[in-house]
């Protein structure tokens, strides 16, 4: 009975610092999801998006500097201008969340 509480404690730690590390990881790509959003609606072009965010990521954010261009090509290509809004990075974020559960 003992090995199944340890067990049981064991998997239950393991599953709140995975959603710890899916809740970080999914406020960051909401952020860089938000930039993007800025960017395009001052009027940036998609080179120079991707430029400046690449040069003012942070350490945390490094790790999707790989899928950035993809980022960017979603927000200046596949979401009509009407729809960008100051809410982008929050809906992306509850969607990583919600699609990591």
């Amino acid at each position: 009975m003992r090995v199944v509480l340890a067990v049981a404690l064991t998997l239950s730690a393991a599953t709140a610092a995975h959603a710890a590390d899916m809740q970080r990881e999914c406020a960051v790509q909401g952020a860089l999801i938000q930039l993007i959003t800025d960017h395009r609606l001052d009027g940036k072009t998609e080179g120079r998006t991707e430029r400046l965010i690449k040069k003012g990521m942070t350490e945390e954010a490094r790790k999707y500097e790989g899928v950035l261009p993809d980022m960017v090509d979603y927000i200046f290509k596949m979401v009509p201008q009407e729809q960008l809004d100051g809410e982008m990075g929050k809906v992306w974020e509850s969607q990583c969340l919600a699609a990591s559960q």
